[in-house]
């Protein structure tokens, strides 16, 4: 069993208010851990529903804004912010890599200190292949900008894991 002292997660928080599964395992977790939550929190209720769980909600633009001000005792990250393909991707390649590679890697960079750091990719990634693929498969950009944006920031995160 996980046990999390101080934890943060970036992103992908409509998704977790609207599953039931998701607000249950969140309400499990800020039960004996301090969790937090950053996300642009465009809507509201969302955020509303994570402070009533007892989540502590940081309001953060993942491409713009600075990650200095995150508490120094994190110990587990999970990253799951992305500009994705019905996002806008193809829209703004710009944005697209300051969000999905260019975030991952100042994020990583400030939490150099935690336990855990888990970043959210996607199959994307892969070359298509009509049967499922694995770790050990081919690259490949599928889903335009976000394929390689995400592929980019894979490349990020096994760099600054090295450090």
């Amino acid at each position: 069993m996980t046990v999390l002292d101080r934890a943060t997660e970036s992103g992908g928080f409509g998704n977790v208010v609207a599953d039931a599964q998701w607000a249950d395992e969140v309400r499990r977790l800020a039960t004996d851990n301090q969790v937090w939550a950053m996300a642009r929190f465009r809507d509201p209720a969302a955020r509303s529903e994570l402070e009533r769980l007892g989540v502590v909600c940081v309001t953060k633009d993942l491409a713009t804004d600075s990650f200095e001000d995150l508490p120094p005792d994190l110990t587990h990250v999970f990253h799951a912010g992305a500009v994705v393909f019905t996002g806008g991707s193809e829209r703004d390649q710009a944005l697209t890599f300051e969000t999905n590679t260019q975030a991952t890697g100042r994020l990583m960079a400030q939490c150099r200190a935690v336990e855990t750091f888990v970043h959210c990719s996607t199959g994307g990634v892969y070359a298509w292949s009509p049967t499922p693929v694995t770790e050990d498969d081919r690259l490949g950009v599928t889903i335009g900008n976000y394929s390689l944006s995400k592929v980019a920031a894979e490349s990020v995160v096994q760099f600054v894991a090295r450090q």
